[in-house]
């Protein structure tokens, strides 16, 4: 069985399992690892947390700019447990996977459940950059 086959179960939400939150789950249970702690700039004063599509939009390409355990590398050097950053037409940074192998990412997309998908030309033409978490681990 791939280790990777359970994460499949999670549909996306929000307030509980995005893009981003499913790869620091996948940092958690594997390598026992935190690579950012994203959400904690969405804590509202009240205890909740902000995590709704516009948060999301408005500060990734800030967070991603200011994270200084990652260490961007080029496509040909990419590993398992890389972060790939993708980005929109326009170029803001609207979706992250993680990259398993094989030519494969894991992620999930807003309303589905996560998956596996084919890091094919579609994918990389939206690639923003790829980030390889460095040995400082939080």
């Amino acid at each position: 069985m791939n280790k990777y086959t359970k994460y499949l179960t999670l549909k996306h939400s929000w307030s509980g399992i995005n893009c981003l939150t499913l790869i620091e789950l996948i940092y958690k249970e594997q390598l026992n690892k935190s690579f950012f702690k994203v959400w904690q700039r969405a804590e509202r004063e009240d205890g909740t947390t902000n995590v709704a599509r516009k948060w999301f939009k408005e500060y990734t390409t800030q967070i991603i700019n200011e994270i200084k355990n990652w260490n961007k590398i080029s496509l040909p050097e990419i590993t398992e447990y890389d972060i790939i950053v993708f980005r929109s037409k326009r170029g803001i940074i609207n979706h992250f996977g993680m990259y398993i192998g094989n030519n494969q990412f894991i992620h999930i997309m807003d309303g589905c459940y996560a998956t596996i998908s084919e890091l094919n030309d579609e994918w990389r033409e939206q690639i923003y950059s790829v980030c390889r978490y460095k040995n400082e681990m939080v």
